[in-house]
């Protein structure tokens, strides 16, 4: 994860992987910016990074939390743990904190 700010004004963080859209909505809530973007898909894309009540939920939750990727998306993957949401979460939160200090 990384990103750039200009200003109080604008943000932009980017991913390497595909988040649900759940941790923009928590960006929303937590940055210090007026406008912050997430940006998915940069420098490549390995997994989908989905929340922890998608991941507990499995197979039920869709594909992208369930214990393998898609097929026709290449090589099967492993889910990754639901710790992961409160992981990103932290490095989100952390991020925007050096940001907004800088």
């Amino acid at each position: 994860m990384s990103g750039f700010a200009i200003g109080d004004a604008l943000c932009f963080l980017s991913v390497s992987h595909e988040l649900f859209s759940e941790y923009q909505l928590f960006v929303d809530e937590t940055s210090p910016f007026l406008h912050t973007f997430v940006f998915g898909y940069t420098n490549g894309s390995e997994v989908y990074i989905a929340t922890k009540n998608a991941y507990e939920l499995g197979l039920r939750a869709g594909y992208e939390a369930g214990p393998r990727n898609h097929a026709l998306s290449g090589p099967y993957r492993l889910a990754l743990l639901p710790s992961v949401e409160a992981q990103i979460q932290t490095e989100i939160t952390d991020l925007l904190g050096n940001l907004k200090d800088s």
